[in-house]
């Protein structure tokens, strides 16, 4: 799995198709493609979330410290 921004630069990238647990913490996810991702027990603390499509994601006691929605 490749977490993208909107200009196509890969963030992220996993073997797995699961973000499961994945720690992606101060991460800049601006506008990244996250539909229908699975985020239970991700660690998003201190991540820029700013125009992320979360439409459909799993974020069942996912971390969200401190994250960036604007």
């Amino acid at each position: 799995m490749e977490i993208k921004n909107k200009n196509g630069e890969v963030l992220f990238s996993l073997a797995s198709n699961s973000l499961k647990g994945v720690d992606l913490s101060s991460l800049d996810l601006r506008g990244a493609n996250l539909t229908d991702a699975d985020l239970r027990l991700a660690k998003l603390n201190g991540a820029n979330l700013g125009g992320a499509n979360l439409s459909g994601a799993d974020l069942e006691r996912a971390s969200f410290t401190r994250v960036n929605l604007c």
